[in-house]
């Protein structure tokens, strides 16, 4: 595939959950990550940064979400990962 693939990851609206699940996610995106490319994606990228004050980098609300989706094209293959 020449086409990125985004990963997303809706989290709580508790900062203190995503902070806690953090880590399991990222061991997630990870794995979810190698197997996409065995399967041939050749990019494969977070829609969303890691927000280093927060300590997690999951779509901690209905609002940043809908920011996150208006960035992607709209044909972009899209993996939604939660651990």
């Amino acid at each position: 595939m020449s086409t990125p693939v985004y990963l997303v990851a809706s989290g709580d609206l508790l900062l203190s959950a995503n902070r806690v699940c953090w880590p399991a996610q990222q061991q997630a995106e990870q794995a979810v990550t190698s197997a996409l490319n065995e399967l041939g994606a050749t990019e494969v990228c977070r829609a969303h940064p890691i927000d280093p004050d927060k300590g997690h980098g999951f779509i901690d609300s209905q609002a940043y979400g809908m920011q996150v989706f208006r960035k992607l094209p709209p044909t972009a293959p899209i993996v939604v990962v939660e651990a």
